[in-house]
């Protein structure tokens, strides 16, 4: 289905790439992630194999040599090499998103294993993005940066093109069409100060209609998504800013260091400091 001239400006105005992490990993004889759910998604591409793949509530499968795993944020899994085995992890931590709090691989048939040559280039951008932010503070100009942001929407294309579109593409982007004069506004104005009744007349629609085609497309309520979005852009500045999180409250426009820290944890089930913690954390020791 084609997209609207609308839609499209509106996808392309908030789509945003972040890379947060990755190398080039030698991993051995039964090594495991752990049960993990990450806050990014995930594309490892390996040398060798087979590494077995654990999702609650799905078939145990695995990726080998030469093939490349594409796991998006939120779900739970676990990583382990076959006994006997070394491999070579080529990995990277990254988040793609639209509309500012949708991850664009919720549209596509993810988890997915990748093969060919598609998943050798992904392996490459991956370690070329590793590279990248691997070079000194002074090395990173403004080219660094410019490389890392377009090899990492290649990247993003490699595994959209590898996969199939979910059943709901269509029906889901027609909501997002009628929805695209509110999903502007909420782009361009401060999230969590739009009253659910201006949201539905941006769309010409009424309270109750909006928001049951609001919650339709996005899985919460018009308010929620106000909430996500603030959060989303909080989450941000903790893993890519040194910033304190009184300067990060103070931005996003929340009374004080401990209202935000509330909300922040009712949200994601984790104070501010933790998350970053945690996050960071759990990137310094990752292998895929």
């Amino acid at each position: 289905m084609p997209l609207g001239k609308d839609l499209v400006k509106l996808i392309d105005s908030t789509m945003r790439f972040e890379y947060f992490g990755g190398a080039v990993t030698h991993i051995s004889d039964s090594h495991t992630t752990g049960h993990r759910t990450m806050p990014w998604s995930m594309c490892s591409q390996l040398s060798a194999g087979p590494v077995i793949i654990e999702i609650p509530g799905k078939a145990t499968r695995t990726f080998g040599h030469g093939e490349a795993l594409v796991i998006p944020e939120g779900v739970p899994h676990r990583l382990t090499l076959a006994e006997g085995t070394k491999s070579v992890s080529r990995w990277a931590h990254f988040r793609l998103t639209v509309f500012e709090t949708v991850d664009a691989f919720s549209f596509y048939q993810i988890p997915a294993v990748i093969k060919g040559s598609s998943a050798r280039k992904a392996g490459d951008i991956c370690q070329e993005l590793a590279e990248i932010s691997s070079s000194p503070g002074e090395a990173a100009g403004m080219d660094c940066l410019i490389t890392a942001k377009s090899l990492g929407f290649r990247l993003c294309s490699i595994i959209i093109q590898s996969t199939d579109a979910r059943g709901n593409f269509n029906e889901t982007c027609e909501l997002y069409e009628r929805l695209s004069p509110t999903l502007k506004y909420l782009r361009d104005e401060h999230p969590g100060k739009i009253s659910l009744d201006r949201m539905a007349k941006l769309a010409n629609l009424s309270v109750s209609r909006f928001s049951t085609l609001f919650r339709a497309a996005f899985g919460v309520s018009p308010v929620h998504y106000q909430t996500k979005t603030r959060m989303g852009r909080a989450k941000h500045m903790l893993l890519k800013t040194d910033r304190t999180i009184s300067e990060i409250a103070d931005e996003l426009g929340y009374k004080d260091q401990f209202h935000f820290s509330k909300a922040f944890k009712k949200e994601s089930g984790a104070s501010p400091r933790l998350y970053r913690l945690n996050s960071r954390s759990s990137l310094s020791k990752s292998s895929f």
